[in-house]
């Protein structure tokens, strides 16, 4: 399922209704923070610690251009990953790498965000970096 352009109030219906019965639902959410709407990754860090068993992609690395904050709210998260879609154009190799190895290798999922951004560009940033299991 892919969040974008829908407010919290809505989504507050729909996890409450799904998650707050005792059916088991295998769901993943991809969200693209966006202040707008109220789908933030402070919104988003209620629902992870609401929804256990909810599993959650924070598109961008959690929050377009605001990395730091998405970083301070959503690591650590047992139900949290990230993307790398429309990203790595806007910050340092450097950053990348500190983003990548604070949220944990195994949580980063390569994304591009095509048609936006050239994938070719983004598999060159990625094969570049210096990155290890540990």
């Amino acid at each position: 399922m892919f969040i974008h352009h829908i407010n919290n109030i809505e989504w507050n219906v729909f996890f409450n209704f799904t998650f707050k019965t005792n059916k088991s639902y295998n769901i993943g959410v991809l969200f693209v923070d966006e202040a707008r709407s109220g789908l933030t990754h402070d919104y988003f860090s209620h629902v992870l610690d609401s929804f256990k068993n909810l599993t959650v992609i924070g598109a961008h690395f959690g929050g377009w251009s605001v990395w730091d904050e998405a970083e301070g709210k959503l690591r650590g998260y047992d139900n949290f990953f990230v993307d790398t879609s429309s990203s790595l154009y806007a910050m340092s190799p450097e950053r990348a790498v500190e983003l990548i190895l604070a949220y944990g290798v195994e949580r980063v999922l390569f994304g591009t965000d095509y048609p936006t951004c050239n994938p070719a560009s983004y598999v060159g940033a990625v094969l570049c970096e210096r990155l290890s299991d540990t």
